[in-house]
């Protein structure tokens, strides 16, 4: 998750910003552990997000991430939400 935070820092030196910064770790977590064959923490990443979603910057970051496929496939969303 960090090094997804750290990842955004680098390419967006200029011009940072919080929510994108959060929504880019998000989803960069869920791509490592996806990719490592972690998919059950992946699960639960998801699920931790979205308990934090009550405060900012998760709350807007999870919401830009409404549409995302792996967002919505980790998060347990389905198609209707």
């Amino acid at each position: 998750h960090e090094y997804g935070h750290a990842k955004y820092e680098v390419a967006h030196q200029l011009h940072p910003d919080e929510i994108a910064s959060e929504m880019e770790a998000i989803r960069y977590s869920l791509e490592a552990l996806t990719s490592e064959g972690f998919t059950d923490l992946a699960y639960r990443e998801a699920e931790n997000v979205k308990q934090m979603a009550n405060a900012e910057p998760y709350k807007t970051a999870v919401a830009r991430l409404a549409t995302d496929p792996l967002w919505k496939k980790y998060a347990r969303l389905s198609a209707s939400q």
